[in-house]
């Protein structure tokens, strides 16, 4: 585990993970049964980040599988982060204390 403080909203919760699987990459699968069983909106949440801050880079990669239950072909998203680990641990930090562009409260509010 990392010293990162305790992620406060969901967008730094999604960048928490992407952060804690830096090398491997993550996929719903692995969000929903390793970080956080309830946390459906994973992909909706980075995409927001990505969008509002154009350094960082993921990649997105679609990856096919056969379906145990009927045969047929599925796919699913890997995120893998690009950008450098310094730059999405200080983009994390930003958001968990500062919030996400006037979407979240800020923590002196509370």
């Amino acid at each position: 585990m990392s010293s990162l403080q305790k992620p406060k909203n969901d967008w730094a919760k999604s960048l928490w993970i992407m952060n804690e699987s830096f090398m491997g990459g993550v996929s719903m699968a692995k969000v929903l049964t390793q970080f956080e069983p309830c946390f459906y909106k994973f992909s909706t949440r980075l995409n927001e980040v990505i969008k509002e801050h154009p350094k960082l880079v993921i990649s997105k990669v679609r990856m096919k599988y056969k379906s145990r239950l009927d045969g047929k072909q599925r796919t699913y998203i890997q995120y893998t982060p690009i950008c450098p680990k310094p730059y999405l641990i200080n983009l994390y930090n930003k958001i968990n204390n500062e919030g996400f562009k006037g979407k979240t409260n800020s923590p002196n509010e509370n």
